[in-house]
């Protein structure tokens, strides 16, 4: 499991970089086995009501090469980074389950789980 994590116009300290990567191991850790790459952007955008947003964009790439990706805005980077890791990891358990449940259920109907005998 790569790990990606850059600042698009920001600098981020290793402080900042060690706190990602714990939230990431955190969320994604129990996945290892299904992740090739976890790729994270923090940048800084412009609100409409003045003001500037902090941007988490995480972006994982599963082992089939389905890419899945998320981002959340905040007034501050850990609140937006741990928002964003929160909702990765429930989209990656979502889709996780959802093949799981996807190919047993096609073994089904094809008749090719154990004990079962297609007519």
């Amino acid at each position: 499991m790569e790990v990606l994590i850059t600042g698009n116009g920001v600098k981020i300290n290793s402080v900042l970089k060690a706190y990602i990567q714990r939230r990431i191991d955190f969320a994604l850790s129990r996945f290892s086995n299904k992740v090739r790459r976890i790729r994270v952007v923090v940048t800084k955008k412009r609100c409409p009501e003045g003001g500037i947003e902090k941007l988490c964009r995480i972006r994982v790439q599963l082992l089939g090469n389905t890419t899945l990706a998320v981002s959340h805005s905040d007034n501050d980077f850990h609140s937006a980074i741990t928002h964003a890791t929160d909702q990765i990891h429930r989209v990656v358990d979502r889709r996780i389950k959802f093949s799981r449940t996807f190919s047993v259920k096609e073994r089904v109907d094809k008749g090719t789980m154990r004990g079962i005998e297609s007519k």
